[in-house]
């Protein structure tokens, strides 16, 4: 049976776990009508991205893992213990890191170096301004 994870904390933390197994495909385009054209581009590239879309191609696991679709691959047996350990370790850790991190991800991608550098100044700042440096607060 094919698998895959993606494990969504409050809405705001996204991991992708698939088991060797799963597939992916977006045939969208093939079917007449238009679905991924703003998220798949952005993860895998245009030229895979259109690739995909273009020809209905299927994307193994390991495909997807290497462009970067799924962050990890597990077999069957351990999905359900890896999603537990992931979910403990986002739940233990300092939640304004994290939040401050993720928007640093996800918006850096967007800017050049320089930009994507002075937004994580500012987050640095911000933490360092709460007084919750490294989780201490």
């Amino acid at each position: 049976m094919s698998r895959l994870s993606a494990l969504r904390l409050s809405g705001r933390l996204r991991v992708s776990v698939a088991t060797p197994e799963a597939s992916f495909r977006t045939p969208e385009a093939l079917r007449g009508t238009v679905g991924a054209t703003q998220r798949l581009p952005r993860i895998l590239g245009k030229r895979l991205a259109k690739d995909l879309m273009f020809t209905g191609r299927t994307l193994s696991a390991e495909e997807a893992r290497d462009a970067g679709l799924v962050a990890r691959l597990v077999s069957g047996s351990e999905l359900e213990t890896t999603l537990k350990e992931i979910t403990k370790t986002i739940l233990d850790a300092p939640q304004q890191s994290l939040r401050l991190a993720k928007r640093c991800i996800d918006k850096s991608v967007e800017l050049d170096p320089q930009g994507a550098l002075a937004l994580e100044t500012a987050a640095i700042e911000e933490q360092l301004a709460s007084g919750s440096w490294m989780g201490k607060k």
